[in-house]
């Protein structure tokens, strides 16, 4: 990625001082050449990225020379150029006479000219030059920062009349007119000199509020990273109480402690993520809001009135171009830092504690049936519900044990009748019969092939 910090007179795609630079409406300025070069390697459908800040520029239609011609690059990279000379350890010619036994002894800060002793002589010497600004080399090395900054812009001279300096600016068409370009192209449009029209435009760059959007993003962003956080401590929180709850469970409910953390930073991770992105959108947003009114405040404080004026367009679609994305940018976090875990760990512990047995079956002597009062009616069914027991005498839950009843007529030797039995499932067992003849029977019930605690009743 390309980068503009290094120095503002040098091309961040060459590393060479500017020429003929061109701003993009990021405001990030190339050269002319470098910027062509871009485009006819990587543009795609006439658009290009801007290497700094990758936002995609379009390109106009007469090409890269579309872009906005940026005076200020242009200024420096030609100061730059001077400095370069000032610093140079080898011995300057004189720009006038080029004599190359005479190097250079002084530098002209109005005709930003290097001067032998003779040139500088006549310099002095000439009424028009005599006012003229001049500077050792040997001083300018000592004060060259303030030497730099005296020196004027060169006037921009128009590209129709070549002997008429550009000095009117046309509002209407956004354009630098010299005298001549006036009438009849420009006849009506509202035009004036430069250094009138300028403060006027200067007025209308800084009457745009965007340190209100800058706020409250930077507001924003704040409050997605204290949700980011909630969130972050929540889950911890949210991890425990599940961690906690399958404890209690142990490994029978391993698989569902691992699938619900899973669902914790599942749903974590995607409100972090959306989060963040609206986090990163929010800064980018704030960082070219910033950018922007920094190169306003540098450009309405520094900049000549052609330099202003040269970008002043620029900046102003840049300020409303980013405004509509600020308007359009949510606020609000687009996620909440809920995270709920329904964990109602005590039916299922009860369900745990009475699930599965390790045993040897109910205990036939501890079992009892209810047969409470020992009558019975000829030909009437009679229910008995037997209830199966374990050693201690507590009722054993499980069904699938081999019930038997058995009815026999006393000091009978007919074979008995068998018993209906159906197994509840839980434990109990209703045993059905249904006696033939009056007298006295014996009930036999057993579990496998031992009787159950009062069996045989009579």
């Amino acid at each position: 990625m390309a980068s503009n910090s290094a120095s503002p007179a040098t091309c961040g795609l060459c590393s060479e001082l500017f020429t003929e630079p061109r701003m993009l409406p990021c405001l990030h300025s190339f050269c002319k050449k470098c910027l062509q070069k871009l485009l006819d390697e990587h543009g795609v459908n006439n658009t290009l990225k801007c290497p700094t800040c990758e936002e995609s520029a379009r390109v106009p239609g007469e090409g890269v020379n579309g872009f906005f011609q940026d005076l200020r690059r242009s200024y420096e990279a030609e100061v730059a150029q001077y400095e370069a000379k000032l610093k140079s350890s080898s011995d300057q010619s004189c720009d006038r006479c080029r004599a190359e036994n005479d190097p250079a002894v002084c530098f002209c800060c109005n005709c930003c000219d290097f001067l032998c002793k003779m040139c500088k002589e006549d310099h002095q010497r000439w009424r028009k030059t005599l006012s003229h600004e001049l500077v050792d080399v040997g001083i300018a090395f000592a004060k060259e920062g303030n030497v730099l900054q005296r020196i004027p812009h060169k006037p921009l001279f128009c590209a129709l009349h070549s002997d008429e300096t550009l000095k009117f600016f046309c509002v209407t068409c956004q354009k630098f007119i010299c005298s001549d370009c006036i009438s009849p192209d420009h006849d009506g449009h509202q035009r004036d000199r430069i250094e009138n029209v300028v403060e006027k435009e200067k007025k209308d760059l800084l009457s745009v509020d965007t340190e209100a959007a800058k706020t409250k993003l930077e507001n924003a962003m704040a409050q997605g990273e204290k949700t980011m956080q909630r969130v972050q401590s929540v889950k911890k929180s949210v991890d425990e109480s599940i961690k906690t709850t399958f404890k209690k469970l142990r490994d029978a409910l391993d698989s569902r402690e691992k699938a619900l953390l899973a669902k914790s930073e599942e749903i974590c991770h995607g409100k972090v993520t959306s989060l963040s992105m609206q986090h990163d959108e929010q800064k980018q947003i704030r960082d070219k809001i910033g950018y922007t009114s920094q190169m306003i405040l540098t450009a309405t404080q520094t900049y000549s009135p052609a330099e202003m004026l040269s970008v002043k367009r620029a900046m102003k679609e840049r300020q409303e171009d980013l405004l509509k994305q600020f308007h359009k940018c949510q606020l609000e976090p687009r996620e909440n830092e809920r995270i709920h875990p329904y964990l109602q760990a005590s039916p299922i512990c009860s369900a745990i504690a009475t699930f599965g047995a390790v045993t040897c079956g109910s205990c036939p002597s501890t079992t009892t049936a209810s047969l409470h009062i020992p009558r019975m009616v000829v030909g009437k069914e009679r229910k008995i519900v037997v209830t199966a027991r374990d050693e201690s005498g507590q009722p054993f839950p499980h069904g699938g044990e081999i019930v038997k009843g058995e009815i026999f007529m006393a000091g009978s030797t007919s074979p008995p009748t068998e018993a209906m039995v159906a197994d509840n499932g839980n434990g109990t067992y209703n045993v059905s019969l249904t006696p033939e003849t009056p007298g006295e029977h014996k009930l036999a019930i057993m579990i496998g092939s031992y009787s159950i605690k009062g069996s045989p009743f009579i």
